[in-house]
């Protein structure tokens, strides 16, 4: 159900528009108030899908309360519906950020229908940008919660892109970070040459990209971690190398754990072994990487240092009620129970895991617990169970048993620093899953984008590109970072380009839309359109400039010269005057007329010349704007629009068909303004029984036809159809198919008369 809040200190304009939207939109919830106070609190307690709003209030105007609203960051669509129909009122409800502006003007029924029409669209354009703006935080969601570092380098070895756990081991913000090299800047100086020599074999193929390494890290405290890295090239689409992904473990916490245990065992020469194994599962854990491996040596290392017979290794299910088992050693003995059955939580086994601690028990076979060994089990004579616990909580034992003497706190101790190891082994498995989760969402989104998308930083300099961008104009990932944004503009295009970017850096606005020519590679001049958003630091400071560059502007013609403007206003000035003189002169005439003989049919006469001078008028306002198209362009579902257009507008008497039309980018409004006057005609001038809406697919592009059955145009007529004041009615404002031109040209389409016979229009859009 759709919930809107309306505004208006007219009681009547209330009373109408509850009659009407409810009508047109059935099962609208409307909620009606006088005053913008009345608003802002009414949005403080309430959630509403859209607000329509007066302009001229008492107290607060209209644009006063869609400031407030925009300044606290609410995006709630809003429409002004107003009487008051200055072209000022309407650039600055734009400006402050209404959606949409519409007049309280014309026919009750139309102006309602229309305001209807817009109501819904803002609403579910409303709800898709808040979709994506989810799915959006969501990607990088999954990069930052990530368990390690993830870490892209260019071929310099400057920072591309690092996630949340970089930035926290390193104790600095992405802005510190990214663009600086990283060998110089993050790594202890003992280390850089060294590791920045990997870094080149890595490129360079002598050394094999996903070769475990380790290296040292600063910082902003100065103090060294020692990280796990796993490395692999990112390639652009030609096969060539445009630097490094890697993911990195802090394993200080391990290494440091390793070092104790090198330490206290080499105070005990008789223990030698102890030594070498215990290091060597270490070291199994951090080169494997793999938990069922590393798991695998661990357990061997914890059955020769205590001397345990037989025991397993299982993971902790997933619902907390039985055991997972990873490997079982029944020390040669035969057990008939079968290994492939999980093992129920119970016993001393729930001790361990309840108390998430080392228990042992040396007289297993005549204690308590052997009334919950399944049937067929070996004997157990003595038992040892160790926790593999992650972030405090038991997610696994290691079990041994049957040792010839029994278990000890020494034993418990060296199982227990083994068990801390494979913990760290079984928590970097799952790491690892998260990570290449992220990943592949990272590159999904970003580098298979279906539009030419880049991220640049504070200065204008390009971070990100992604492969359409590349395509669009000829540059690699590697040259994309020399440059900033204005090595690709036009030079005649760079002005105002970089006017606007500044008002960005200076937080003047977070956003801006431009036509302008880019350089390629190959020196080819090509029109795009870019639409720009920025993100902030808390204090409101530039961090980050996304663009995306839309083709619809390759093909753009060059704008009309200001003396060509003001001279084709100035002669609809003169038409449009001469025919409102006439009209004047009539309704003067008239007037005489009724009082000289009191006839109501006089009045009748001059509501029609009345009627007549308003259309003249509002068709002069559409074709003054029939050729400006907003800056802010949409994906038009044409099969939705041209269907309710003709709902309004086709009476039922007339045959409608329309068959499965593409979706374009353009101006909604201009584009609707376009199929109306086309329908309008074909209705008032044709007498058809039929009107029919089809397209054709061509090589580069295609067409939409709108067509019907009635009267056949002269041939005399065909050549002179768009042209301004044309008109085969005896008040006709000659002016619907030249606004219909109009708004093709406007988006670099083409419009001609394909049939005479039957009369066919033809709209040519060419492929972006």
């Amino acid at each position: 159900m759709m919930r809107v809040l309306q505004v208006d200190d007219d009681e009547m304009t209330l009373f109408i528009s509850l009659k009407h939207l409810e009508k047109n939109i059935p099962g609208i919830d409307l909620i009606q108030i006088k005053t913008a106070k009345e608003a802002l609190e009414k949005l403080e307690s309430a959630q509403f899908d859209a607000i329509i709003c007066d302009y001229q209030m008492p107290g607060m105007d209209g644009l006063e309360l869609l400031d407030i609203i925009r300044k606290k960051r609410v995006t709630i669509p809003f429409i002004i519906f107003t009487g008051k129909g200055r072209e000022e009122v309407a650039i600055n409800a734009l400006n402050l950020g209404a959606d949409y502006y519409v007049e309280k003007r014309g026919d009750a029924k139309s102006q309602y229908a229309e305001l209807a029409h817009v109501l819904k669209r803002v609403i579910a354009h409303h709800k898709s940008k808040t979709m994506l703006e989810q799915e959006r935080k969501r990607t990088q969601k999954y990069l930052d919660v990530a368990g390690v570092i993830l870490l892209a380098l260019d071929t310099k070895g400057n920072v591309t892109m690092i996630n949340q756990k970089g930035c926290e081991i390193l104790e600095l913000t992405k802005e510190e970070i990214i663009g600086k090299n990283w060998f110089s800047e993050f790594l202890p100086k003992g280390q850089q040459d060294e590791i920045f020599k990997i870094f080149k074999d890595i490129m360079n193929g002598r050394i094999s990209e996903h070769e475990y390494e380790e290296g040292g890290l600063i910082s902003r405290g100065g103090v060294v971690k020692t990280i796990a890295w796993n490395n692999t090239l990112l390639y652009d689409d030609e096969g060539n190398v445009i630097g490094t992904l890697s993911s990195g473990m802090d394993v200080t916490e391990i290494k440091k754990t390793e070092f104790r245990l090198k330490r206290a065992l080499a105070k005990v020469e008789n223990h030698r072994q102890y030594q070498e194994l215990l290091f060597e599962a270490a070291r199994s854990v951090l080169t494997n990487m793999v938990f069922d491996n590393a798991s695998k040596e661990v357990f061997e290392v914890c059955k020769t240092l205590t001397g345990a017979r037989s025991g397993f290794i299982a993971l902790l299910s997933e619902d907390g009620t039985t055991n997972d088992n990873i490997l079982i050693d029944g020390g040669g003995e035969e057990c008939k129970v079968d290994p492939e059955l999980p093992t129920i939580i119970r016993g001393l086994r729930k001790v361990a895991y309840q108390e998430c601690r080392s228990v042992y028990d040396n007289s297993y076979m005549e204690s308590k617990w052997t009334k919950y060994m399944p049937e067929g089990h070996v004997a157990l004579y003595n038992v040892l169970l160790v926790p593999l616990i992650i972030r405090d909580e038991a997610v696994g034992l290691i079990g041994l048993a049957n040792k010839p003497e029994p278990f000890t706190e020494d034993d418990v101790k060296t199982v227990e620093v083994l068990a801390e190891i494979a913990s760290v082994s079984l928590e970097t498995d799952k790491n690892r899953e998260a990570l290449k989760e992220s990943e592949e969402r990272f590159h999904t989104f970003f580098s298979n984008a279906p539009f030419p998308a880049a991220v640049l930083n504070e200065e204008g300099r390009f971070l990100l590109c992604n492969q359409e961008l590349e395509r669009f104009l000829g540059y690699s990932q590697e040259e994309f970072r020399e440059f900033s944004f204005i090595n690709i503009t036009h030079p005649e295009d760079i002005a105002i380009d970089q006017a606007l970017f500044e008002e960005v850096q200076k937080g003047e606005r977070d956003s801006y839309v431009i036509d302008k020519r880019y350089i390629r590679k190959n020196g080819e001049i090509i029109w795009g359109r870019l639409g720009t958003s920025v993100v902030r630091d808390g204090s409101g400071g530039l961090k980050y400039v996304f663009g995306i560059i839309s083709r619809t502007g390759e093909r753009k013609p060059p704008p009309a010269t200001k003396k060509e403007m003001v001279q084709e206003v100035s002669e609809l000035v003169h038409s449009v005057s001469h025919d409102l003189r006439g009209s004047i002169s009539n309704i003067a005439g008239l007037a005489t007329l009724f009082q000289e003989e009191q006839d109501s049919k006089y009045i009748e006469k001059l509501v029609h010349i009345t009627k007549n001078m308003q259309d003249l008028l509002n068709r002069f306002v559409e074709l003054i704007d029939a050729g400006l198209v907003t800056e802010s362009l949409e994906h038009i579902n044409l099969n939705e629009l041209v269907d309710n257009l003709a709902q309004d507008i086709i009476p039922d008497h007339i045959n409608f068909r329309r068959e499965n039309l593409p979706n374009v980018i353009g101006d909604p409004v201009r584009v609707e303004q376009l199929f109306r006057n086309l329908f309008v005609n074909a209705v008032e001038h044709g007498n058809p029984t039929s009107i029919r809406v089809y397209s054709k697919s061509h090589d580069d592009g295609f067409a939409i036809f709108v067509s019907n059955n009635g009267d056949p145009i002269p041939i005399e007529y065909a050549k002179k159809i768009f042209s301004r004041g044309f008109t085969t009615k005896e008040h006709g404002t000659g002016i619907g198919l030249t606004i219909v031109q109009r708004v093709a040209e406007a988006h670099n389409w083409q419009i001609n008369l394909e049939s005479v016979d039957e009369p066919t229009f033809r709209i040519f859009i060419p492929m972006r």
